[in-house]
């Protein structure tokens, strides 16, 4: 989609858009006729938001807030690792035609984050359910057999995958070893990854080149098709002064790319049920 767009522009179409406005447009009113009888009234586009932490995952929900209407998201910044314990789903923007949904990592992928990332991408977990992480968590075993799905509306329907500029494990094996699994079901699931480079304000911009390279092979290893990444500066404490509007500009662009690729997902995922009935 166009990245090209006026702050003002981007914030009017975001505010007033509605889960299928994007496709309905390309395609026609019946764009998403494989729906169930009021599913779309009630339909948000959910994106998840992945990556080590540290990446920018939960600032970027503030980047969000800050551009899209020029306030703080504070609940976001408490975000901590991804260690083991008891956590809650957040998601965020429930006002709106689409939802964010937080994530901790899944990079070590023992069995019990495994679970925690299936539950997530096939909506087993609604908004601020509780996830148990640690030792003795029941796995859902290999591709997450035994997964119970919940209904398309509480599924993930598109990725950001959030790669840090100055991140140094790029350049080491064990980081797209550890993310191909995540990868390969979020294929099966048919759901889209936007690789979203954060920190770019910081970055050696001699390396900006191999950094596209690297972060598109993280996202689609077959490099076919691969999603350009978006470059994004997110809003901080340091920043808050003079968060400058092309920042700003570059967080809508990346939110309306997942909103229309998470669009493209739910279509196709609509028109697949539809076939099994």
């Amino acid at each position: 989609m166009a990245r090209d767009e006026s702050l003002d522009s981007l914030r009017e179409l975001l505010l007033k858009y509605k889960a299928g406005d994007f496709l309905r447009k390309k395609l026609g009113e019946n764009a998403f006729r494989s729906a169930e009888p009021g599913e779309m009234s009630s339909m948000a586009i959910r994106i998840g938001l992945f990556g080590y932490t540290g990446a920018g995952k939960s600032s970027f929900v503030n980047s969000v807030a800050k551009a899209l209407v020029d306030r703080d998201y504070l609940p976001a910044v408490t975000q901590t690792g991804g260690g083991e314990g008891t956590i809650a789903l957040e998601t965020f923007f429930h006002d709106y035609g689409f939802r964010l949904v937080d994530t901790r990592g899944f990079m070590s992928m023992e069995s019990w984050e495994e679970k925690e990332l299936f539950a997530i991408l096939y909506g087993s977990l609604s908004d601020c359910d509780i996830i148990e992480r640690g030792e003795g968590q029941p796995a859902y075993g290999p591709g997450g057999c035994n997964v119970q799905k919940g209904p398309l509306s509480e599924q993930v329907h598109v990725v950001l995958w959030f790669v840090k500029a100055t991140d140094v494990r790029l350049d080491q094996d064990s980081y797209t070893m550890k993310t191909e699994f995540i990868r390969k079901h979020l294929f099966t699931l048919g759901v889209n990854i936007i690789p979203l480079i954060t920190f770019s304000d910081k970055m050696d911009l001699a390396k900006k080149e191999s950094l596209t390279s690297k972060a598109k092979e993280l996202c689609d290893p077959s490099v076919r098709k691969s999603q350009e990444p978006y470059f994004i500066t997110n809003y901080t404490p340091e920043n808050s002064q003079n968060y400058e509007k092309s920042h700003q500009e570059s967080v809508l662009r990346a939110i309306k790319e997942a909103i229309y690729q998470g669009e493209r997902s739910l279509r196709s995922r609509q028109i697949k049920r539809s076939f099994k009935k």
